[in-house]
C-alpha cells in the first residue's frame, strides 16, 4: 500500500483522533491534502468537528464529575484555572462559544467549565456551534494555504536555476566572510612602541 492509499483510506480517522489532541495541526494538514485532491473538504471539516467536540465534552464531563478537587491536583493549571473562572463569570456563554479560539487556555477551559456547574446541554450546544465555526475557519485557511504553497512551488520551478545560483552565491559569500574573520582573529595586533 502506498502513501496515497494510506491517506485516502485512513486520513479521516487520523484527523478525527488528531483533532482530539492537537486540532489545528491535523486540520490544516488535512485541508492541504483536500486541496491536493486526496481528501474531501466536507469530510475533513466533519472529522475535525467530531474529534474536537468529543474531546471537549469528555474534558467537560471529567471536570463536572471530579469537580474542583480535580483542578486543585494540577498545580500547573492553577493560574489558568483562576483566569478561566474570572472569564467564565464575566463572559459566561461567550467563553464556551469561543473556547476553541482561546489559545493558551483552551485545553484547561472545558475542565473548569465542567467543574463550575455549567449546564451540560448548554455546553454541548454552545461548544458544537463554536467548534463548527473553528473547523470551517481553520479548515478553509488550511485549504487556501495549500493552494498558495502549490502555486508558489509551481512558479518556483520556472526560476529554480536562478534560486540555485543565488543560494550557492550567498553560501560562498558567507564562507569567504567567515574565513576572513577567522584569519583576522588569528593575527595578533602588532606591538605598539612605548611612548617617549
Amino acid at each position: 500500500m502506498n502513501i496515497e492509499n494510506l491517506i485516502v483510506t485512513y486520513g479521516y480517522l487520523i484527523l478525527l483522533a488528531g483533532a482530539m489532541i492537537e486540532g489545528e495541526t491535523f486540520l490544516v494538514a488535512a485541508a492541504i491534502l483536500a486541496q491536493q485532491g486526496y481528501l474531501d473538504m466536507r469530510w475533513v471539516i466533519l472529522a475535525a468537528f467530531l474529534g474536537a467536540v468529543v474531546s471537549a465534552q469528555c474534558c467537560f464531563l471529567l471536570g463536572r464529575t471530579q469537580g474542583i478537587a480535580f483542578l486543585k491536583k494540577r498545580e500547573k493549571w492553577r493560574v489558568k484555572t483562576r483566569r478561566i473562572f474570572r472569564l467564565l463569570r464575566r463572559f459566561d456563554h461567550a467563553l464556551v462559544l469561543f473556547l476553541h479560539f482561546l489559545y493558551g487556555i483552551r485545553t484547561v477551559t472545558p475542565f473548569v467549565v465542567g467543574a463550575s456547574g455549567f449546564s451540560p446541554l448548554k455546553f454541548l450546544m454552545l461548544n458544537s456551534i463554536g467548534v463548527m465555526a473553528w473547523a470551517v475557519i481553520v479548515g478553509c485557511m488550511g485549504y487556501q494555504f495549500g493552494y498558495l504553497v502549490v502555486t508558489f512551488l509551481q512558479e518556483a520551478k520556472k526560476y529554480q536555476v536562478f534560486f540555485l545560483i543565488f543560494f550557492v552565491s550567498m553560501a560562498v559569500v558567507f564562507w569567504i566572510i567567515r574565513r576572513v574573520r577567522r584569519r583576522r582573529s588569528r593575527i595578533s595586533p602588532p606591538e605598539c612602541p612605548p611612548l617617549p
